[in-house]
């Protein structure tokens, strides 16, 4: 899987301290679980009412926990789906755009060429989760 298809760690936390897109893991996600001084990612690959079992990428290891304990490396996908397609500021309306600008990646708001609010990262995913924490405090959405 690429790795450009979730979000790193610090963009997983930064929404969870937002309140967005809280859900227990499931099977499929992509998870990061600190383990004492280290720190794994891996899939889910099985989920019972007590708690995920998860295949770590560094070994051939699977393990039980909590779900509380594991952190959702949320994809692409899933964020994107969440954003509104655009929003309105002083009458003007700005649309959802992402593109790609000498190997970063930048996600935001545009309106002939300019931006309201554009994020920039190497990590597409990352990019579009400080777009989604960004227009909650916005009152008009479309």
């Amino acid at each position: 899987m690429n790795p450009l298809n979730c979000c790193t760690l610090p963009a997983a936390k930064r929404l969870h301290e937002a309140g967005l897109l809280k859900r227990d893991p499931e099977i499929g996600d992509r998870v990061s679980v600190d383990c004492e001084d280290d720190r794994h990612e891996g899939f889910v690959i099985n989920q019972e009412a007590f708690g995920v079992e998860v295949r770590f990428d560094d070994c051939e290891e699977t393990s039980w926990m909590d779900s509380y304990a594991v952190t959702i490396l949320y994809a692409f996908a899933e964020v994107w789906r969440e954003l509104p397609e655009s929003i309105i500021d002083s009458g003007t309306a700005y649309f959802l755009k992402l593109m790609t600008v000498l190997g970063t990646t930048v996600a935001g708001y545009f309106s002939n060429g300019c931006s309201i609010k554009d994020f920039k990262s190497p990590n597409p995913t990352d990019a579009l989760i400080a777009l989604l924490i960004w227009p909650r405090g916005r009152k008009e959405a479309v």
